[in-house]
């Protein structure tokens, strides 16, 4: 389950973290405000425990620009998902 996303909002860099209860398969995604994915942060088994993932902004070929964003967390058949700003 995600935590607390730091800062928000951001102009730089967004720290995301999120606890695993057990070792399982774990998907955390960047979304935009259409649903569309961004960037593909975590995909794979995780050991149970806290883990950070960080996202630099980084979309493509460029930097993703200012605007509302969501981090999506798919673990355990159930999904998560936390609103972020970025600020440029």
């Amino acid at each position: 389950v995600p935590g607390p996303m730091a800062p928000n909002p951001s102009a730089g860099e967004v720290h995301i973290p999120f606890a695993v209860p057990r070792e399982m398969r774990v998907r955390v995604t960047v979304l935009d405000v259409l649903g569309r994915s961004v960037a593909v942060l975590a995909d794979g088994v995780l050991p149970a425990g806290r883990h950070e993932v960080t996202w630099s902004g980084a979309k493509g070929n460029g930097q993703a620009p200012a605007g509302i964003y969501f981090v999506c967390y798919t673990g355990d058949g159930k999904t998560s998902v936390r609103r972020f700003v970025i600020a440029r």
